[in-house]
């Protein structure tokens, strides 16, 4: 039955296994993190969808398709080739190809996006049954490893901190999950309660466990919305008066169930403890949770000025603000940058520019046109949820996905129904896209070398996947051996992990400090070969900030004061307040025997940062701790260090 139903639909089965799989993909004790295996998925489905994309764009699709989908995938593909546009002219072109490691927000991920939501409109009408199915399944079991972590402690599935993760590795995105899960749930509920009530209860524990405070919200909101939907419900008799109890017991369900797992952490005496809903809003208050994201916003908008048209190129927000960050900012963020806006338009404004912003903004709306139902309310909250926290290789694709598999709402079928009936008859004759294709893509000429084209691209994504997780766990080794003094192993590993994770320059950084870690004090020769390979993840990213601060500090070991000057005042150009390139600053003019100049760096490393003993020593007593910096003429070495 099972290979009927699939043979009948593939289309729709085969996006719901990648939606699962993009939801639960984690390989506990291999992967680095959680980003690699969803990445991978991710690229799978995008690939996919890109042809599909296209087609939709030529007006594949029953007229009703036609008439909604074909502007929002015009959009899509102008979106798609801004972006493009914006990596061509970005500082930095390899980074955001890619974007941030760990986080993959570049071009690729903005092909990727348009690409799944592409395959969203190919979701039948019974195939959303099977989406949905799909999608809540993954939530319980997202669900079950979060108490897991919370009551026991996962070894092989660290924790956000305090806060469970489930295998979404941020506790954003679990209970994003769990938002629309419920989302999804709450019409299955009002029709059957039964099978509906355990995954009710355990994405509602989730959402209390993760700690996150806006999707606590949405639930109250989403429960008062499913009340008042019955309520305002025409009819009269037994059924509406049941499904009005049924609103009544999916409140009280979402509701205790979310209480029990905000209070969870605090009996949890094996596990990670002191999480949940409750703990952290007693700790924090709305003014400090929102300040940090208003001053990332307001720095985004700042810099657009510079470069209005298709700002720094996508995924690369760290770059484009780190030269405006003050003190003040450094103080109130309690870091000197943020890796994303926690605002999907402000990301998009900064790093797209406005072109880019209003191809997506133009897409969206599209997009949303004339949809209804469960999924497009999920989509929603999502996208509530976008407009604070960060993108996610996961979280945010599901949110587009949602949107292309939303329905269209029955009145627009009706009138598009009227207009077809119209056509067969007419001397016209039928139209050849709406017969017989349960996915609504319809099969114009052409069709089958899409399909063939769409599959070419699926398998050499998927192989470019399984390299990245190859790749990422290598790169989690050496970050263990070298977190664990074993240098030599760390530099080998790391080098293998670089041949497959080479458009990124973490790899190659991961060397660099290993080689300078490597014995009491890093030899002439290692420190050449550091420097070397900072300058390889340099071409990659020339504007991070903390890849010239190493450089810096590389040369300087390696008998090259003046070039390491250059490289540390490069750094305090992209990062004005970075502590580590203005202490790298000071050391090298200490070396260099400017001691007024030296001065003047660590007292600004000062200001941003107060707490740091090694420039402290200098700035008071014009020396630097022995055991730090032993390789500093004699003249300048504290005895002992104070």
């Amino acid at each position: 039955m099972w290979l009927a139903r699939i043979r009948q639909d593939p289309v729709s089965w085969a996006v719901s296994a990648g939606v699962f799989l993009l939801l639960v993909g984690d390989i506990p004790g291999v992967s680095y993190s959680v980003f690699a295996p969803k990445l991978a998925v991710l690229l799978v489905m995008g690939a996919a969808g890109l042809p599909v994309l296209v087609l939709r764009a030529m007006g594949a699709g029953t007229s009703v398709d036609r008439a909604l989908t074909r502007p929002a995938a015009a959009a899509a593909i102008v979106f798609v080739l801004v972006a493009a546009v914006s990596t061509a002219l970005s500082p930095a072109v390899e980074s955001a190809v890619v974007g941030v490691y760990q986080l993959g927000t570049g071009l690729v991920f903005v092909a990727c996006l348009a690409g799944v939501w592409a395959l969203g409109t190919c979701v039948s009408d019974t195939g959303r049954e099977t989406l949905v199915s799909a999608i809540v399944a993954a939530a319980i079991v997202n669900a079950v490893v979060a108490i897991m972590q919370q009551l026991f402690g996962l070894s092989a599935v660290p924790a956000f901190g305090v806060f469970a993760t489930g295998l979404m590795g941020n506790p954003i995105f679990l209970a994003a999950l769990g938002v629309a899960a419920l989302a999804l749930l709450a019409p299955r509920f009002l029709r059957d309660p039964r099978p509906a009530v355990l995954p009710v209860v355990l994405a509602s524990v989730a959402i209390g466990t993760s700690g996150e405070r806006l999707s606590a919200i949405l639930v109250f909101v989403l429960v008062a919305y499913t009340a008042a939907m019955t309520v305002v419900r025409p009819g009269e008799g037994n059924e509406v008066r049941r499904t009005r109890v049924r609103a009544g017991w999916f409140a009280a369900v979402s509701l205790v169930s979310l209480a029990t797992g905000s209070l969870l952490p605090s009996a949890a005496g094996a596990g990670i403890g002191t999480g949940g809903i409750f703990l952290r809003t007693e700790a924090a208050t709305v003014a400090n949770t929102f300040s940090n994201r208003l001053d990332v916003w307001q720095a985004g908008i700042s810099v657009l000025a510079r470069r209005p048209a298709f700002g720094y190129g996508p995924g690369q927000l760290r770059d484009a603000i780190s030269t405006v960050s003050s003190t003040r900012f450094v103080s109130v963020t309690g870091v000197l940058t943020f890796d994303d806006a926690h605002n999907m338009f402000v990301e998009y404004l900064t790093t797209t520019g406005v072109l880019g912003a209003i191809a997506l903004a133009t897409w969206l709306v599209l997009a949303l046109r004339g949809r209804r139902g469960p999924l497009l309310i999920a989509a929603g909250l999502l996208l509530v949820i976008g407009l604070v926290e960060p993108q996610n290789v996961a979280a945010t694709p599901l949110m587009f996905l949602l949107i292309g598999a939303a329905p269209v709402a029955a009145g627009r079928r009706r009138r598009a129904g009227r207009r077809d009936a119209v056509r067969l008859d007419g001397p016209g004759g039928p139209d050849h896209a709406d017969v017989g294709d349960p996915a609504g893509v319809g099969r114009p000429p052409g069709s089958r070398w899409v399909a063939a084209v769409s599959t070419t691209l699926a398998v050499l994504a998927l192989l470019a996947g399984i390299g990245l997780v190859v790749g990422d766990a290598e790169y989690g080794t050496a970050a263990a051996s070298s977190a664990g003094g074993q240098e030599q192993a760390a530099v080998r590993q790391a080098r293998s992990a670089d041949h497959l994770l080479f458009p990124w320059p973490d790899a190659q950084a991961l060397v660099a400090r290993s080689l300078l870690l490597e014995g009491s004090q890093p030899t002439p020769a290692n420190a050449a070969a550091a420097a070397n390979a900072y300058r390889i993840a340099i071409s990659r990213d020339p504007t991070d900030a903390d890849l010239w601060s190493g450089l810096g500090m590389a040369e300087l070991h390696a008998g090259q004061p003046a070039a390491a000057f250059r490289a540390a005042s490069r750094a305090v150009q992209l990062r004005p307040w970075d502590v580590d390139a203005l202490d790298n600053l000071g050391l090298i003019d200490v070396g260099l025997g400017r001691v007024a100049q030296s001065k003047h760096w660590y007292g600004r490393s000062l200001v941003a940062d107060p707490n740091q003993p090694v420039a402290r020593a200098f700035y008071r007593y014009g020396c630097v701790p022995l055991s730090i910096h032993a390789f500093l003429p004699a003249r300048y070495r504290c005895h002992p260090a104070p």
